[in-house]
Formats: structure tokens, C-alpha cells, sequence
């Protein structure tokens, strides 16, 4: 069940994630009855910008969605990897529309290092996104720069948590780098319609500064490796959880305690 201000909460910070006002207008072609609709639909006209809309026929054609943002000056398209891919593809042909001032939110489901390195190279800014529905759309946020593709380890990062977010890594006994993700923070929702049992074991905390609201969701893992720490996707039973001190929040760029999960300026969480 997502309150107002749990939407209220992620439009603003999505917003300070991608500075909506640099770019003034985002093509909204998902169905109503997918949750990353409401950033289509709600970001542009509480920001004072533009939604231009995708009718059924045009939100199934890459080429369809590009000529929409065309011609417009700098515009944002949301999309799964899926779709992104017939996107570049129509992009990239020689009678297509150009990605000239195209930005890409991608989310939805893991995005293939190789698309993620194509649409990087093709269009003027690539995010990747990642959240439950349970803590309303997105979490994480990750604008792609040169660097994420010059160590070869073929891992995406799926970015640091939008401001205020905050993440724990709660592993099994006999291990330190596999557990479950557990989100933090304004944008986890009220719990399931009717569901106790589910909320009983998803969501925990009753908002208050000690104990935030809270929500568990898929394993992961924490590796070493070019970047120090990597929050990755993980196979496999957990085990009984217990809290360890993987953390990180925006605004400790720079001076996390000993044993965050991360390096300076958020470079942490990454998904397989």
C-alpha cells in the first residue's frame, strides 16, 4: 500500500538524482498499471515540465518512442532493458531519428553490461534504476560515467540509494558477504493490502528514528574487487540472517565509518 508521501518522497528525490529541470520533458509510455508510471506521469507536471504521451501502438516500437523524444531538445525516456535495446537499435540505423539529446532511465529488471556499455556510448546520459514496489519504484540511482566500463569485471552498479534511503546487508551465519538487501527509509510502503503474514515477514520498523520503516528484499552479495566493495545479486539460501555493518547513505560520501559497504561518492551497490 504506497502512501502520498511515499510518492511524494521518491519524486523529489529521483528529481535531485537526475535534475529533472535540465531536461523538461520525459516520453510516458508505460502502463498505468506498472508502478514506474507514476514518475512518468507525476514528475513532469509537478516539476512544471512536459509529459509527452505514447499511445498503445507507439509504446511498443523503439523506433516509435525515439521519434517522440526527437526534435524536442534534451528529453528523458524510461524503459526496461528489453525495450532499450529495440530503442539503440533504431537509433543506430541510418534512416532512424538520432538519439541527439536522449536520456535513458533503464530499470525494471538487471541491465546486460554490453547494452549498458552500448547505450552509454550512444546516448547523452544513462541511468540505471533499481527498487521494489514495496519502497515505492526506485531506491538506487546510478548515472554511468567512462570509468564503469574500464575494469572489465562486466558487473553493472545499480548506484547509491536516493537521499534519505539507507540499506543494511543482512547475512547468513558463517558468512560475511551473502544476504538479503534490506531497504530503509520514506519510501518503504505501508506493507501488503490484507496480507499480515507477508508484512510479518518483509517489513519491519514503526517509523521512528530508531526504527525506521523497513522492507527485505532479494539476496546479494559483497565482493571485493576494483571498487573495493560491490553490492551484488546472490543465488542461493541466505541462511539466518543476522545485521551486519554493510551501510551506506548519500550523505556520507566521503566519511563512512570502518566496514561500509562502499567507496567515496556512492560507488557501491551492483547488480548482476
Amino acid at each position: 500500500m504506497v502512501r502520498r508521501h511515499n510518492v511524494e518522497y521518491f519524486l523529489d528525490g529521483i528529481d535531485k538524482e537526475i535534475d529533472f529541470a535540465s531536461w523538461g520533458r520525459l516520453v510516458a509510455a508505460t502502463t498505468v498499471g506498472f508502478d514506474i508510471s507514476v514518475l512518468e506521469l507525476f514528475l513532469p507536471i509537478s516539476r512544471g515540465g512536459t509529459a509527452i504521451l505514447a499511445d498503445d501502438l507507439r509504446s511498443k516500437s523503439g523506433e516509435a518512442l525515439l521519434r517522440l523524444a526527437a526534435g524536442r531538445g534534451r528529453c528523458l525516456i524510461q524503459a526496461m532493458p528489453t525495450m532499450w535495446r529495440m530503442i539503440s537499435s533504431a537509433a543506430a540505423a541510418a534512416d532512424g531519428p538520432g538519439a541527439d539529446g536522449v536520456g535513458v532511465l533503464c530499470g525494471g529488471e538487471a541491465l546486460p553490461y554490453p547494452l549498458a556499455e552500448e547505450l552509454y556510448e550512444r546516448f547523452e546520459a544513462v541511468w540505471n534504476l533499481y527498487g521494489p514496489t514495496e519502497t515505492t519504484i526506485w531506491s538506487f540511482a546510478h548515472r554511468f560515467a567512462a570509468r564503469d566500463f574500464s575494469y572489465g569485471d562486466g558487473i553493472v552498479p545499480i548506484g547509491r540509494p536516493l537521499a534519505g534511503t539507507d540499506f543494511t546487508l543482512l547475512v547468513g551465519e558463517g558468512t560475511s558477504d551473502k544476504g538479503e538487501l534490506r531497504i530503509e527509509g520514506p519510501g518503504v510502503t505501508a506493507g501488503y493490502f490484507r496480507r499480515p503474514d507477508l508484512d510479518a515477514s518483509k517489513f519491519s520498523g514503526d517509523g521512528s528514528e530508531t526504527s525506521p520503516f523497513a522492507f527485505l528484499t532479494g539476496r546479494y552479495r559483497c565482493t571485493s574487487g576494483p571498487r573495493q566493495a560491490r553490492l551484488c545479486r546472490a543465488q542461493g539460501p541466505a541462511g539466518e540472517a543476522q545485521r551486519v555493518p554493510y551501510r551506506a547513505r548519500r550523505d556520507r560520501e566521503g566519511s563512512g565509518p570502518a566496514g561500509t559497504c562502499g567507496t567515496v561518492g556512492g560507488e557501491t551497490c551492483r547488480d548482476r
